[in-house]
C-alpha cells in the first residue's frame, strides 16, 4: 500500500505573498496597524516573498501542497484578486502546485493536515491548527530556507 504524501498548507499574506510590497507600490503607509487588506486592488500589484516560489516548488515535490488564506470580509476585491495572484506566479493550469487545492477560510483550525506555515499564529485559528504550525518570520523559522530545511526531513 503506498504512503500517503502529508498535507502542508501555505497561508499567503506575509508567507507566500510580501503584502507590504502592495502597500508601498500603492503609496500607503507599511506599519501592521494599518488596515491594508481593504484596499481594492492592493493583491493585484503584490511581489511574492523572497524564496516563495523556489520552496513552493521544492515542498510540492514531496508534499501535497495547499493555499489556506483569509480574504478581508470588507474588501470585495481581496478573493479574485488571491487567486489572480496564485495564479501569476504558479500558473493557471495543472502544472501549478495549487490547482484546484486553494481553501479561503477565517477558521483555519478546522482543516485537517500535518503543517501550516503561518506568520500570524495568533489569528484566524492557527494556533488552534491539529497539525504541527510553523511560524513563518519566527524565531526558529525567519525565512524560507528554514522552513524548507525543516520541511523536508520530515517528509
Amino acid at each position: 500500500m503506498a504512503r500517503r504524501r502529508k498535507i502542508v498548507y501555505f497561508d499567503m499574506d506575509g508567507v507566500l505573498v510580501d503584502f507590504k510590497s502592495g502597500l508601498r507600490k500603492l503609496g500607503y503607509p507599511q506599519d501592521d496597524d494599518f488596515p491594508g487588506d481593504e484596499i481594492e486592488g492592493v493583491f493585484d500589484v503584490m511581489d511574492p516573498m523572497p524564496g516563495a516560489l523556489d520552496a513552493v516548488r521544492q515542498l510540492s515535490a514531496v508534499f501535497d501542497v495547499f493555499i489556506l488564506s483569509t480574504a478581508p470580509w470588507s474588501n470585495p476585491t481581496a478573493l479574485p484578486g488571491k487567486l489572480a495572484w496564485i495564479k501569476r506566479f504558479f500558473g493557471d493550469d495543472e502544472s501549478n502546485p495549487f490547482y484546484k487545492q486553494v481553501v479561503f477560510s477565517h477558521r483555519k483550525d478546522l482543516n485537517v493536515g500535518d503543517f501550516l506555515i503561518d506568520d500570524r499564529p495568533e489569528k484566524r485559528g492557527a494556533a488552534q491548527f491539529t497539525g504541527e504550525l510553523i511560524h513563518f518570520g519566527g524565531p526558529d523559522f525567519p525565512d524560507w530556507p528554514a522552513v524548507v530545511a525543516y520541511l523536508l526531513e520530515r517528509a
